[in-house]
């Protein structure tokens, strides 16, 4: 051999048949998918330390179980995941359709809870107040702190694809009955923007 050693079966006058290879090559790619399917088992806790989802890999393909977290209340229930396309947007939530076109019946969705537009919100102990320009674009402000701007990043153009997830019980947000929540695989978020 090439660096002076031989298998253990050549060695030892053994023939390895060839059927030994694929077996082997099936058992290493069902540890590494059994490995795979234990690190996919993801569990995002909320702020009271209880189950808010849980992603799982199975046969069928990926599941995501949502806690009353996300749900709404329906607490452990399975979700479905689509993929919506934005329509327009409200201060709180979505108008999708399933179309890539844009056609067809309005789907509202949730805008999530990071991305809503809250008149005030207490962040490190301190109130923070916002005013809107519009659902993308606000000013921040407190007191004994100097105002910013800020902006949704990335931005949502009509068009985008949203991955959603269905709520376990509609939620009416902003007049109207929003029967998804989106699940920021984009991870938008209030970014600062310094003035011009």
């Amino acid at each position: 051999m090439k660096y002076g050693r031989e298998p253990f079966g050549v060695r030892m006058g053994m023939r390895i048949p060839p059927t030994r290879k694929p077996f082997l090559g099936r058992l290493r790619g069902n540890l590494v998918l059994a490995t795979i399917n234990a690190l996919l088992k993801l569990r995002v806790i909320d702020s009271n330390g209880a189950d808010a989802a849980r992603v799982l890999l199975g046969n069928e393909g990926m599941i995501i179980q949502l806690g009353s977290g996300i749900s709404g209340g329906g607490g452990g229930t399975t979700s479905s995941i689509a993929v919506l396309y934005l329509r327009s947007l409200g201060p709180n939530h979505y108008e999708c359709t399933e179309a890539e076109d844009l056609t067809g019946d309005a789907i509202y969705v949730k805008r999530p809870p990071v991305m809503s537009c809250d008149t005030s919100r207490l962040i490190g102990g301190i109130v923070w107040s916002y005013t809107y320009s519009t659902s993308q674009a606000r000013t921040a402000s407190a007191t004994g702190y100097t105002s910013e701007s800020e902006i949704v990043t990335p931005t949502l153009e009509s068009g985008d694809g949203i991955i959603c997830a269905t709520l376990a019980t509609p939620e009416t947000i902003d007049a109207v009955v929003c029967t998804h929540i989106d699940l920021n695989v984009s991870a938008r978020a209030w970014t600062f923007v310094a003035d011009a």
